[in-house]
């Protein structure tokens, strides 16, 4: 594997490339030319949007609980067959693990977390919260927050699981 400061490298030169070439980062991994091509599979997953995977393998979400089908394409069959759900297994995400996963997953996005959906969303001030960790990360050029949205500068996003730990592991979350 590459070592941080030239995968860091190789980051900050294909979003300049992208960038002069037309292209718009809207998620840390993913650009696109124009609105319309942005993904639209992806971007369920950073939003909570309930989705159910078919076959052998494939994992669903309905919110708060997330569950996956049997690896084994006999098992899985082996179940339909018997009038069941091919369920391998399921995850009820309390409201922590929530909280958690909406941090992540809008980290991940050049939108970030739209601040007034997560307070309604969780009942809880996001400000609140994080006030220090985040005034401290725009000290240091890894985030920025305008009141309506918190979201990673391209800086950050070099750091995204560093920076989103800091905000996961914060005691009043």
């Amino acid at each position: 594997p590459l070592g941080d400061g030239r995968v860091g490298k190789l980051f900050e030169t294909t979003t300049a490339f992208l960038d002069a070439h037309g292209y718009t980062q809207y998620e840390v991994s993913n650009f696109a030319v124009s609105e319309s091509k942005k993904s639209k599979h992806n971007q369920k997953y950073w939003s909570f949007t309930p989705y159910i995977g078919l076959g052998p393998g494939a994992h669903s979400f309905v919110e708060p609980e997330r569950f996956w089908n049997h690896r084994s394409v006999n098992k899985y069959i082996q179940d339909l067959n018997s009038n069941k759900l091919p369920v391998e297994e399921r995850e009820i995400l309390n409201k922590k693990q929530q909280m958690i996963e909406a941090i992540y997953l809008g980290m991940r996005t050049t939108e970030g977390i739209r601040i007034d959906a997560f307070n309604k969303k969780f009942g809880v001030s996001f400000n609140k919260i994080f006030e220090k960790l985040i005034t401290r990360l725009a000290e240091e050029k890894y985030v920025e927050a305008n009141g309506k949205r918190c979201f990673l500068t391209r800086k950050g996003m070099l750091f995204l699981d560093g920076i989103t730990s800091r905000f996961i592991n914060q005691e009043s979350i």
